[in-house]
């Protein structure tokens, strides 16, 4: 039992994670290091969920989603990987429309 201590959450439910949080997670690709912005998706015992936050990089769907356990050292808070001096790929940019109205008060 000692060898196996993993990390789940305990009888109240509490966890140092909860789904919506967003992470870093580095990623191996054609033998390469990728830091991505991660979005904790699903919680189950000791396994966690990510969703990669830029999809425009992978023609797979599969390599969106990634099941890694809590204790995972590729997964990082955010802000990991500017204090690390690595490059973090950003999530895709939205873009938000605010309207306006103005009134003119003076006629």
């Amino acid at each position: 039992e000692r060898c196996f201590n993993l990390i789940t959450l305990n009888a109240a439910g509490n966890n140092r994670v909860e789904p919506g949080m967003k992470m870093e997670m580095i990623y191996t690709l054609n033998n390469k290091d990728y830091v991505f912005s991660v979005t904790l998706i699903h919680i189950a015992d000791h396994l966690m969920w990510l969703r990669i936050d830029d999809t425009s990089l992978f023609n797979d769907d599969e390599l969106f989603y990634h099941v890694l356990p809590i204790n995972s050292l590729d997964v990082f808070p955010v802000g990991w990987a500017k204090f690390n001096g690595f490059d973090l790929i950003t999530p895709i940019q939205y873009q938000t429309i605010i309207k306006t109205y103005e009134q003119n008060r003076y006629e």
